[in-house]
């Protein structure tokens, strides 16, 4: 009986595996799983995604605006209610394109979370701040630039939504800004 098991058990395996193969050519699958949760309404996966051609990593690593029309829209209303002039900003050489980075075992990963509302980002271009969340995505318009010092930038913005006020800060943790921390203030308080 334990054989027979044992035999199911194997064949199962070897179904999963090659089931997850493309192109019907035979490819061993390295991917670990940290967490798998199934249940009947969802499905949940932890696992390290190392193959850059993979539509998970491109998902991560992207910063696509699914809907430039709808944040046109959005900065019309900004510097409508605002009564903005629109100013493009002669900025430094930073990078300008952020994702949240998490520790896990002492090494540093982004995530795709299944809630994409915790999938944050922020964009900068020279002349607004665009970041997608949980409320889709919300540019603001760059009303005040500063450049602190050679390792941190400053920018006031505000949003047509809620009319929203925001102060964000970058700061670059080494001299060639290829460590970044990249914060915010809201109302006195601040999320990173």
């Amino acid at each position: 009986m334990l054989k027979v098991w044992g035999s199911i058990l194997s064949l199962l395996v070897f179904c999963c595996s090659y089931s997850q193969t493309k192109y019907e050519k035979f490819i061993v699958n390295d991917t670990v799983f940290y967490l798998r949760e199934c249940t009947d309404s969802s499905y949940h996966a932890i696992f390290i995604e190392k193959n850059k051609k993979s539509k998970y990593y491109s998902q991560i690593a992207d910063f696509k605006i699914d809907s430039p029309e709808e944040m046109q829209m959005e900065i019309d209303s900004t510097v409508r209610k605002n009564n903005l002039k629109i100013k493009k900003w002669a900025l430094p050489n930073f990078p300008r394109q952020y994702n949240l980075l998490f520790l896990l075992n002492r090494n540093y990963y982004v995530y795709k979370p299944s809630e994409t509302g915790a999938n944050y980002r922020i964009k900068i271009t020279d002349s607004t701040i665009i970041t997608y969340g949980m409320m889709g995505i919300r540019p603001y318009v760059i009303v005040n630039f500063e450049k602190q010092s050679e390792k941190s930038h400053k920018f006031d913005a505000v949003s047509g939504f809620y009319n929203e006020q925001r102060t964000f800060i970058i700061n670059s943790l080494d001299e060639k800004w290829e460590k970044i921390v990249c914060y915010e203030k809201r109302n006195g308080e601040e999320n990173y």
